[in-house]
């Protein structure tokens, strides 16, 4: 309201010329846009969600996908200009009947696959004014087959301009928002009835074909890429295990074995009294030196190198080790000097912790 105080009542859309129309074969298309909005929207937004699944599978990570998208979609832009940017110019071409680059159909095509692109590789980028568009070429579109078959039918830019506001209804299932947002761009009353009922059909039938929004995609998406910083920035320390598969360095082989035994492990940790990891023993040294009757101690035959980590390591300082060594489960030193243990992670709560990662 202020910028309007301040710089007076304009349309975001100027040079429209809408007068009132309340034919019925205006209203039965602006039903009829709204129908195809509806199942166009909810395709749009299962690809989207498809596109996500497919784009996760890139490995590189997020560079990766956002590489691949970009690719994908400076392809369509060489063959479709109007793909690139929000989409505004275009839809005030469509809206002033000029012509196009392409046919209407094919830029309607290439911006929704252009879109779906951006939104699975996870671009930062707006997805309000593309969906104005897509609904201005499905619009634009069922207003030149009209045309074509039917005498006197309508003609831009009110179909155009029913069909951004029945697409936007679709994808954010807000058919009120959709309407009154269309309005206040063309300050045109004469819309007003012919955009309701595109939006509430196109509404309805999005309903019907699909549970999701715009904005639920959106949020879905914010919550995984949360989900991942979390991950990316989550430690060791909640992670950590009490553990009792510790040995003396002194015991004998036989105490070893009962102790495997016992806990049921491929490790035996040796400890000092003081609570220092020494070590680790695995099952097949302390059987193969049974077998051969050696006489060596178990801090002889463990693996002094065994690798730890702290509280304050990262779930990806876990993943490497359990990837390098084909260990599944981490000694936790309290730190490196002086290599107390506290305890065992496992790779089973890391992996878990860490699917958002991959």
């Amino acid at each position: 309201m202020v910028s309007q105080w301040h710089g007076g009542l304009q349309p975001l859309y100027p040079g429209l010329h809408i007068a009132p129309d309340l034919r019925p074969q205006l209203l039965l298309a602006a039903a009829a846009l709204g129908i195809a909005a509806g199942i166009v929207g909810a395709l749009f937004l299962r690809g989207a969600s498809m596109a996500r699944g497919r784009f996760a599978q890139v490995p590189g990570g997020p560079v990766a996908r956002l590489a691949l998208g970009g690719a994908l979609v400076g392809v369509l832009a060489m063959g479709v200009p109007e793909v690139v940017g929000n989409g505004f110019s275009t839809i005030q071409t469509i809206l002033q009947e000029q012509p196009l680059t392409v046919t209407v159909g094919l830029v309607l095509l290439a911006k929704l696959a252009a879109t779906v692109i951006s939104m699975g590789s996870g671009a930062v980028g707006g997805v309000f004014t593309p969906s104005l568009f897509v609904g201005a070429a499905l619009g634009q579109l069922l207003a030149l087959a009209m045309q074509a078959v039917v005498p006197g039918a309508p003609a831009s830019p009110v179909l155009p301009l029913v069909g951004m506001s029945a697409f936007l209804a679709a994808t954010s299932q807000a058919p009120l928002m959709s309407v009154l947002m269309v309005f206040e761009m063309t300050l045109a009353p004469a819309l007003l009835l012919p955009a309701m009922i595109g939006a509430v059909a196109a509404y309805y039938t999005a309903s019907r074909c699909q549970t999701l929004s715009l904005y639920s995609v959106i949020a879905e998406r914010l919550q995984a890429s949360a989900a991942e910083e979390h991950a990316r920035a989550m430690t060791l320390a909640g992670l950590c295990d009490p553990t009792d598969t510790t040995l003396a360095p002194d015991a004998s082989l036989s105490a070893a074995a009962d102790k495997f035994a016992e806990a049921g492990t491929r490790y035996l940790y040796l400890v000092e009294p003081d609570g220092r990891l020494l070590g680790a023993l695995s099952i097949h040294a302390l059987q193969r030196a049974q077998r051969e009757d050696s006489a060596a101690g178990v801090l002889t035959l463990a693996q002094r190198d065994f690798p730890a980590l702290t509280p304050e390591s990262r779930l990806r300082d876990a993943l490497e080790i359990f990837a390098t060594h084909g260990i599944n489960r981490i000694p936790l030193v309290r730190d490196g000097a002086s290599r107390e243990l506290i305890g065992t992670v496992s790779k089973q709560r890391v992996l878990q912790e860490a699917s958002c990662l991959f």
